[in-house]
């Protein structure tokens, strides 16, 4: 049995003004569904190992490892998981909770403290400053979007080298 965990800043403040962490927790059949919040100010190793410690003796089931998918929350894990004594799997492939953060993603407008989608804030500054490539905006999704180059003359009349700064 494995199960597939996330901890990640969600979208939502505490009534003291502090953001949320929640920790989603699910299997693979999407059986077994599990969140839990927590304020900034609490969110470490140990508060993910008590929930999934709970976690544990609620279902009566401890699993042979942790599946995690993304990266900024994988070193957390692993620490609350060895507490535990639980392998942790870093992998992209996770369909069942990812469908599950889908679903959560769509009740956090709802819920009391929201604050609006954190990921278009934080997207629009991730836009490259590069002297030769022009910055399009930002997408509707959030995402910087770039037009595509199909030709070479094209590229040289947009981005001719001679306006490119020497260092």
């Amino acid at each position: 049995m494995q199960w597939q965990v996330d901890f990640y800043r969600r979208p939502l403040q505490s009534e003291t003004g502090q953001p949320l962490w929640e920790l989603v927790v699910c299997d693979a059949a999407i059986e077994l569904r599990y969140w839990s919040m927590c304020p900034q100010s609490e969110a470490n190793s140990q508060w993910i190992a008590n929930e999934l410690r709970s976690l544990q003796s609620e279902t009566g089931i401890t699993p042979d490892r942790i599946q995690v998918f993304r990266p900024q929350s994988l070193s957390i894990i692993q620490a609350a998981a060895q507490t535990l004594g639980i392998a942790v799997e870093p992998t992209r492939h996770t369909p069942a909770l990812k469908q599950h953060l889908q679903q959560r993603s769509q009740e956090y407008s709802g819920m009391a403290g929201y604050t609006g989608n954190p990921t278009t804030r934080s997207r629009l500054n991730l836009h490259r400053r590069h002297h030769c490539r022009k910055n399009y905006g930002a997408i509707a999704g959030g995402l910087p979007h770039f037009r595509r180059v199909n030709s070479i003359d094209f590229a040289i009349d947009q981005f001719p080298f001679w306006k490119c700064p020497m260092r």
